[in-house]
C-alpha cells in the first residue's frame, strides 16, 4: 500500500510539473488577447472653464465625463476586436445623468463623441477594413492608426503610436 501511494504522488507530481510548463509556454500565447466582452465605464468629475457663447465670458463650472468602450460581439471574430466608445462631458448642474442630449432644457451637454474601431486582439494596432465600420462621429473617412484604447500585452519600454480620436492623429506615447 505504501509503495501505491508513493507511486501515485510521484505520478501526481510529475503531471503538475508538466502542467506547470505548458500553462507558462503554451497557454499565455493563446490567452493574451483583447477579451470580447468588454463593457468598461469611466467617470470623472472636475473643475473646468467654460466660454459663455451668449455673454463672451469664461465662466468655472464643474463636468461631468463619462466614457463607455464596449465591445461589438457580432462584428469581432478571433483575431479583431470592434469596440464602440462614446464620449459625454455635461456640467455637473442638478445632479445630471450620465449623459443629456442636446435637448436638454438646463443646457448642460457640452459635447457628446463616438469612436468606433477596429484593432488585433494582440497587438492593440489598429485594422482598417471597412467591413469593420470604423467611424468618429460617424465620418468613415478618417483612418485610426498605432494602438486604441489599450497598450499591447507585454508592452515594451519604446515608443508606439497612440490614436487620438478628438485630433485623428496618433502622437508618439512611450511604453513603460
Amino acid at each position: 500500500m505504501r509503495k501505491l501511494l508513493t507511486a501515485l504522488l510521484v505520478l501526481v507530481g510529475v503531471f503538475g510539473i508538466a502542467l506547470a510548463g505548458l500553462l507558462r509556454f503554451y497557454a499565455p500565447s493563446r490567452a493574451e488577447k483583447t477579451p470580447l466582452n468588454l463593457d468598461i465605464i469611466q467617470v470623472a468629475t472636475g473643475p473646468a472653464k467654460l466660454l459663455n457663447s451668449t455673454t463672451g465670458e469664461v465662466e468655472d463650472t464643474t463636468l461631468n465625463a463619462t466614457r463607455r468602450v464596449r465591445t461589438d460581439s457580432a462584428a469581432s471574430n478571433s483575431d479583431v476586436t470592434v469596440v464602440q466608445e462614446t464620449l459625454c462631458l455635461v456640467k455637473a448642474v442638478d445632479n445630471p445623468p450620465e449623459c443629456v442630449d442636446a435637448q436638454d432644457p438646463r443646457k448642460r451637454l457640452v459635447a457628446f463623441t463616438t469612436d468606433r474601431v477596429a484593432a488585433d486582439r494582440k497587438t492593440a494596432e489598429s485594422v482598417n477594413d471597412p467591413k469593420y465600420g470604423a467611424n468618429i462621429n460617424g465620418d468613415t473617412s478618417v483612418k485610426h492608426t498605432g494602438l486604441t484604447y489599450k497598450w499591447p500585452f507585454n508592452a515594451k519600454k519604446t515608443t508606439y503610436k497612440f490614436f487620438d480620436p478628438a485630433s485623428s492623429q496618433s502622437p508618439d506615447a512611450k511604453g513603460t
